[in-house]
């Protein structure tokens, strides 16, 4: 039984004219927890791009589901993203609940109301994270752990089975760390995930 979720083999990706990652390789499992350290400018994000098919390797390969990004169809929406906490404007005027079903957005289509069932799985993601209370809260009001929960929650809305997470804990205390952590671990366990 093949299990890997995510191969990258002898991956070199340049980033703005420069060489970013050089000769990189591992194979990531269903249902494993991986996290990419390093400090700023190392090519964390320059390597969660490229697993996503938005920066072209200059040679090796990356694929997902045992496809290269860019053909991976359907399947693309097995992929939940959260994005760097800096990458979001939090004084738009979106309630939690609504930010949530942007995560659904592949899944509806372009043009399409959100249905029964893209409700029910907002609403699920957002019991998953702990924040169906804070549901109709705008997301400007909210904490900086709990603005990281909803981000979580956004991605668990398209119900993927790998979510990749860009710095999912910058810009947190230490112990808001520890939790958001803790949350992604519990997922990981309880739904089959893999990030």
């Amino acid at each position: 039984m093949n299990d890997i979720v995510i191969a990258c083999e002898h991956l070199c990706v340049a980033y703005q004219d420069k060489l970013a990652l050089e000769n990189i390789t591992f194979n990531i499992h269903r249902g494993q927890f991986w996290g990419i350290l390093g400090p700023n400018g190392s090519g964390k994000t320059t390597l969660l791009r490229t697993m996503l098919g938005l920066i072209e390797p200059l040679s090796g390969t990356v694929s997902l589901f045992g496809r290269a990004p860019r053909q991976l169809g359907a399947l693309r929406d097995k992929i939940g993203y959260v994005p760097q906490y800096a990458q979001i404007d939090f004084n738009f005027p979106l309630r939690v609940r609504e930010m949530v079903m942007l995560g659904r957005s592949r899944k509806i289509g372009m043009g399409k109301r959100a249905g029964a069932d893209d409700w029910r799985a907002v609403d699920q993601a957002l019991a998953r994270v702990e924040m169906t209370d804070l549901a109709d809260r705008q997301i400007g009001r909210l904490s900086g752990g709990q603005r990281q929960r909803a981000l979580i929650a956004r991605a668990l809305a398209l119900e993927p089975r790998v979510i990749i997470a860009d710095d999912p804990v910058s810009a947190l205390d230490v112990s808001i760390q520890a939790q958001i952590l803790n949350l992604l671990a519990q997922l990981v366990r309880k739904m089959n995930l893999t990030l």
